[in-house]
Formats: C-alpha cells, sequence, structure tokens
C-alpha cells in the first residue's frame, strides 16, 4: 500500500500514512487474531498491487508487471479476494475508459493477462 499511495500522490509522508493504516485496519487484525484466517490475510498484501499495475498501465507509467504479480498473488492465496479485486479492477478500468482508446494500453492488458493465466494454469 505504501509503494501505491506513493507513486499516485508522489508524497513519502502520504504513503507511510496510509501503508500504516491499511495494515492496522481492524478487520486486518480481526481476520489474523480473532478468525485465523491466514490466506485472507495474505490476500491483503496483493490488492495494492494489482491496483498499482492498473494505474501505471492507465498512465503509461511502465512498470505493468505489477498487476500481474499482484492478480498471481491474489489467485494462489485467496479466489474471493481475487473475484472481488477483478470486479473492482475492471470498475477501474471502466471509469478510465479514455486511457482504453490507446493500442498499447490493450496491449499491455492482453499480456498481463496471458501471463497471469499460464502461471495459474498449473
Amino acid at each position: 500500500m505504501y509503494k501505491f499511495v506513493k507513486d499516485v500522490s508522489d508524497n513519502h509522508n502520504v504513503g507511510l500514512l496510509a501503508g500504516s493504516l491499511y495494515m492496522m485496519a481492524p478487520y486486518h487484525l480481526t481476520d489474523l487474531y480473532v478468525r485465523n484466517a491466514l490466506a485472507e490475510f495474505a490476500s491483503f498484501m496483493f490488492i495494492p498491487l494489482v491496483f498499482l499495475g492498473l494505474y501505471n498501465i492507465v498512465q503509461k507509467e511502465g512498470k505493468s508487471w505489477y498487476l500481474s504479480l499482484g492478480a498471481i498473488g491474489l489467485i494462489f492465496t485467496h479466489n474471493i479476494s481475487a473475484l472481488y479485486t477483478a470486479i473492482l479492477g475492471l470498475i477501474y478500468l471502466l471509469v478510465n475508459i479514455k486511457a482504453l482508446k490507446d493500442k498499447e494500453t490493450w496491449k499491455l492488458l492482453g499480456i498481463n493477462a496471458l501471463f497471469i493465466v499460464m502461471i495459474t494454469l498449473c
């Protein structure tokens, strides 16, 4: 979460605050200490990576591999979180519909989707 917010806001302090709040959120702590939902807790580290990858693709800032890394991690740790994140990612892309008119954006999304499918088929 720190890396995602730092890249979006270009502010180290905001990234540090967001990362701290994200990891100390009551739902995360409940998952870890009360419910013992370790897989769901582990999936929380991959959700910001998915959105960082989508942000980099939409803003054309390179490093689109964050999307693949985050999605692969989500699929391997917690499938339900992966489904919810995919729906939210689709909404994010629809909000940024202007970026989808560029062929380079479609190319990067396709390459990442192919890579995600190939890795998770095993």
